[in-house]
């Protein structure tokens, strides 16, 4: 078997815009080894969901700095396989 997989890393507030999260979020990367024979592959994200977090974002209005909560979705890697590299230009 090829390893690839899930590795979390330490949590942290995320930044999603110009908000931040309240709290500390986990956070995930996948990391390892495939093997490439014609065809190029790498440690991907297989299994992705997103779930809501509490953000704290902020606006000026009327020359002042206005704090608000609101929810925002971010994405939560579950599962990592060996996948087709793909490039990003």
């Amino acid at each position: 078997t090829e390893p690839c997989s899930v590795h979390e890393l330490p949590m942290e507030q995320l930044s999603i815009g110009d908000c931040i999260s309240v709290e500390p979020i986990a956070r995930q990367q996948c990391l390892g080894t495939c093997i490439s024979g014609m065809i190029c592959r790498c440690c991907s994200p297989s299994k992705v969901i997103f779930e809501n977090v509490t953000v704290q974002c902020q606006r000026i209005e009327n020359e002042a700095t206005k704090f608000y909560f609101e929810e925002k979705s971010y994405a939560k890697i579950h599962a990592c396989s060996c996948q087709e590299c793909s490039t990003n230009i």
